[in-house]
């Protein structure tokens, strides 16, 4: 138990470094934005803070804007934001639909722990975040990808736009750039969207088949860590030692 709390831990600091060394994906951290507004006009990477760990007793609220007639589609990345109660979260993140904090996203306690939340999608151009932290703690924040999608009334997309499987219009570059940015996936399939890669194969695995993949890598890895541990403890100095006293022994009695 205490093993995997700590593999957990180091996991999450590794994907929050990884995150901080990468200054390519075009990321922008709500602490650079409080109380001001992110406008995005295709995709943006959002993410919390850039340290590795976000400060105690911080408070912050920033609002995110698409241009008018689309909506704004998060999917998270990672999240590490404090330790959920029965109740209330110590730390939150809370999402509102608008620049009004009267419509919330997020579930009635907010946004906590360290589980991803489902992608949430907006019913206008605007969302407003608010997070506070309240205690001292090794949380690294979050990461999520903020997609413009729009719903066209003819049910076809522009020509500079690219149609997913249910009809929602994305920016045609986003399209096999080894990002999801639409709600099915579809932009990055190998059979819809003709991307190449793994990523485009696994997109157009059924459910079945990846938890058949995800269940055979995990049996084999357990195997092989089992026939490992049987190895090094039969052929060990120790069982050397013993066997050449056995056969010493045996050799004794006979003589």
């Amino acid at each position: 138990m205490f093993l995997a709390k700590f593999l957990l831990e180091l996991a999450a600091v590794y994907v929050s470094l990884s995150s901080c060394m990468a200054h390519n994906d075009n990321t922008v951290y709500m602490e650079n934005y409080c109380d001001k507004k992110i406008k995005i006009r295709t995709v943006q990477n959002i993410a919390l803070s850039e340290d590795v760990f976000y400060p105690s007793g911080w408070r912050c609220q920033t609002t995110v804007e698409a241009p008018p007639g689309h909506v704004i589609w998060f999917n998270f990345h990672y999240f590490d934001v404090g330790r959920p109660s029965v109740i209330y979260c110590t730390d939150v993140l809370r999402i509102y639909d608008g620049d009004t904090t009267d419509t919330e996203l997020s579930p009635n306690k907010g946004l906590c722990g360290r589980l991803l939340p489902r992608p949430i999608t907006t019913s206008g151009n605007i969302a407003t975040f608010k997070f506070k932290s309240m205690v001292v703690s090794t949380s690294t924040g979050f990461k999520l990808t903020a997609t413009v999608q729009r719903k066209p009334d003819s049910k076809m997309c522009s020509k500079n736009e690219f149609q997913c499987l249910d009809d929602i219009c994305i920016d045609k570059k986003l399209k096999c750039d080894q990002e999801v940015n639409c709600q099915d996936n579809s932009d990055e399939s190998a059979q819809y969207a003709g991307c190449e890669g793994i990523l485009a194969k696994w997109t157009d695995l059924s459910t079945f088949a990846r938890v058949g993949i995800i269940v055979g890598t995990v049996v084999g890895m357990g195997l092989i860590l089992f026939l490992c541990v049987t190895a090094s403890f039969y052929f060990s100095p120790q069982n050397d030692i013993k066997d050449l006293k056995i056969k010493f022994s045996y050799f004794q009695f006979y003589l």
